[in-house]
């Protein structure tokens, strides 16, 4: 009979323990779950920034070609900057 109490004793303090543990793992998942989400709405939103500042650069660009070529087209450019004649070698 002593045997009996102690076993019953021991099978309710491991299934307190299971449980307990068990409710400790779901809030950790539960809080690694929130952090996931947190952090791909970030991921997200980095993203779009980065789409919006790429447009940004590529207007800056083209206009700074478009100045460039403005520039490389003009007078003043091509009598200080002439094309150089060269020779062929037959």
């Amino acid at each position: 009979m002593d045997t009996l109490v102690k076993a019953d004793i021991f099978f309710f303090i491991t299934s307190i323990a299971v449980i307990a543990i068990t409710i400790g793992i779901l809030i950790g998942v539960y809080y690694v779950v929130q952090a996931v989400r947190r952090i791909e709405g970030y991921a997200e939103t980095i993203e779009r920034k980065m789409k919006e500042k790429k447009e940004e650069v590529d207007d800056i660009t083209d206009d700074v070609k478009d100045i460039v070529n403005d520039i490389k087209d003009s007078f003043v450019y091509n009598l200080l900057f002439g094309k150089k004649v060269r020779k062929r070698k037959n």
